[in-house]
């Protein structure tokens, strides 16, 4: 991929929306950032058949959810309180 400073001249935007991009990208697997190499696409399919399976699986629990008025908020707040715990219990 371009460098952040050759992608934002590309499309016209500014270096720091390309950096958060970035990031964002290497956050959820999809890139690998090398200083030498710099941006590299790193298609994980385990990880994208993960997604999918997860998607499949909070779709039956959120319709669940929403048959009981769970709100939205609820459903976020739940969800990150859980992913929270994982992250804790791996340090």
């Amino acid at each position: 991929m371009p460098s952040v400073r050759q992608m934002a001249d590309n499309i016209g935007i500014n270096m720091h929306t390309v950096n958060k991009a970035y990031s964002v990208l290497k956050q959820e697997g999809f890139v690998k950032l090398d200083r030498r190499k710099g941006a590299v696409v790193s298609l994980d399919v385990d990880k994208i058949q993960v997604l999918d399976e997860m998607r499949r699986d909070l779709s039956v629990v959120l319709a669940r959810g929403i048959c009981k008025n769970i709100s939205c908020d609820e459903v976020h707040q739940l969800v990150d309180e859980i992913f929270q715990s994982f992250i804790k219990s791996q340090r």
